[in-house]
This record gives C-alpha cells, sequence and structure tokens, in this order.
C-alpha cells in the first residue's frame, strides 16, 4: 500500500485506504457498528521511502514506520512476533543503525507483538529493568489493555510491554535529531495513538 499524502503530511496508516473502501457499500447501520480490518500478510516484504528520513515497511500485515535518526532507529509498530525476522531484515536494508526507540499505536498483537525482538535486535543493552535495547513508548491505556486486560483474558508477555507510557493527550521526543510528537487518538481502542515526524512531515496514523 503506498502512502497516501494529508495536507501537508505524508499519512502512513492502514486506515486512509482501507476505511474508505472497505465503506463504500455499506449502510448507515454497519457504519455506526464497532468495526476493525484484517490485515492479512502477503509474504512479499516491501521497503517504500515516504519522505524526509521516514520509511514504511509494508507486506506484514499492519505497516511498520522507521525513521532513520543520526545514531539510531525509531520504529512505529513491530506487527505480529512470527514476522519479527523478515521484518527486521528489511529494516536492515534501510539502516544498519540500532532500533533505540518504538512506539505503539495500539496494543493489538498485530502493532505489538514484535516488541521483544525488535527492542533486543542491537544486541546491547539500555533498558536494565526489561533487559531491553530500546525503550517502547504508548499511552497509558494501551499498557493498562496489555498488562491487566479488563475483559479477564491474561495480559501480554512481559517482554512485550511498554516501558514508557504517558497520560496526557500529547508527548514530545527529540531522539533522533527530528522532533517527533506522539498524538493520542480514538482510534479502534481508547489507547490508540499516531505519530508525527515533525521534520519529515509524516503521520503515522496506525489503525
Amino acid at each position: 500500500m503506498k502512502p497516501v499524502l494529508f495536507g501537508l503530511a505524508a499519512l502512513v496508516g492502514l486506515s486512509s485506504i482501507a476505511v474508505l473502501q472497505a465503506q463504500q457499500g455499506r449502510t448507515a447501520k454497519d457504519l455506526a457498528a464497532p468495526r476493525r480490518a484484517t490485515y492479512a500478510a502477503t509474504g512479499n516484504i516491501e521497503v517504500l521511502p515516504v519522505q524526509g528520513s521516514v520509511y514504511m515497511v509494508a507486506g506484514a500485515g499492519s505497516n511498520v514506520v522507521v525513521q532513520v535518526g543520526s545514531q539510531a532507529l525509531f520504529v512505529v509498530d513491530t506487527n505480529e512476533a512470527s514476522m519479527s525476522d523478515k521484518l527486521l531484515a528489511a529494516i536492515k536494508t534501510i539502516s544498519p543503525l540500532p532500533i533505540r526507540f518504538i512506539a505503539n499505536t495500539s496494543g493489538d498483537p498485530d502493532h505489538v507483538g514484535g516488541n521483544a525482538r525488535f527492542a533486543n535486535s542491537s544486541g546491547t543493552i539500555v533498558n536494565a529493568f526489561l533487559n531491553q535495547g530500546a525503550r517502547v513508548y504508548a499511552t497509558e491505556s494501551t499498557y493498562e489493555r496489555m498488562t491487566n486486560p479488563k475483559d479477564g483474558s491474561a495480559a501480554m508477555p512481559v517482554a512485550l510491554w511498554p516501558t514508557d507510557s504517558f497520560a496526557a493527550p500529547l508527548k514530545s521526543l527529540a531522539v533522533t535529531g527530528e522532533p517527533i510528537l506522539m498524538i493520542r487518538e480514538t482510534g479502534h481502542t481508547n489507547g490508540d495513538m499516531a505519530v508525527f515526524f515533525r521534520k519529515s512531515d509524516v503521520i503515522a496514523a496506525g489503525d
């Protein structure tokens, strides 16, 4: 799926095209019902330059977004655990720099399943608490959904948990030489967020 231009920013997300296509021919009752499309892996991983220092890795199901900094990579979403090896190999073709920062736009398995593998892919440890090589950012609501589900289901494995959660509407970072803004949004869960790479002028919209 090609990135979609949205205003002045390039919008990298799953909903931008898929939701519009899915809504065609649906009734008002259908559109009012909660719905989340399923994004199946094609098996063909593609690296697509978006603009600035941002790339999209597509074909594994949910898209993975990579921003190349001066000394490290910032990754948005890590897909399912089973896709980690292919995705990490594709990311290495973008840059050999280590993944030091990860943002999860939701707590769904196709967004967080690769957290442990991605966070440990550099081979060095920067987070002693979880013995990982990257910080993992998410909203507080996503952290709660992963660690203490309200529906009675089991918590996700500790290795997938975010290391840094936030409750504010916005969280700003400048960790890779580019100002990054994480924006809480109401998507199909109460913990969704978008990530805005301000210098590259790209939004990773998630679902």
